[in-house]
């Protein structure tokens, strides 16, 4: 299957206490943020589906990924429940 885009937009990961700038892009294989050239250091991260073991939203538009290592990435992105749906539908379909 060619990897396409599901969803796309505009994102902040949340880093410590700071965060960045730039688009979260969902695909039929990963999902991976992609941060603005102005921000300083790591500016993109990819998680691939088949390695996401948890999906969560809380307060403030925060989406929540776990991967299957433990490690977990925080987005702050706009309407947060459509981002949770389609990331499950997506992991479902593949």
């Amino acid at each position: 299957m060619e990897e396409k885009i599901v969803k796309k937009g505009a994102a902040n990961w949340v880093r410590g206490i700071g965060t960045k700038g730039g688009h979260l892009i969902l695909t039929t294989k990963s999902i991976y943020f992609e941060g603005h050239k102005i921000n300083l250091g790591t500016k993109q991260n990819e998680i691939m589906l088949k390695d996401i073991q948890n999906v969560e939203t809380k307060f403030f538009n925060s989406l929540i990924i776990t991967a299957s290592n433990g490690e977990r990435f925080e987005y702050l992105v706009n309407k947060r429940k459509d981002w949770d749906k389609i990331i499950r539908e997506t992991i479902a379909n593949n």
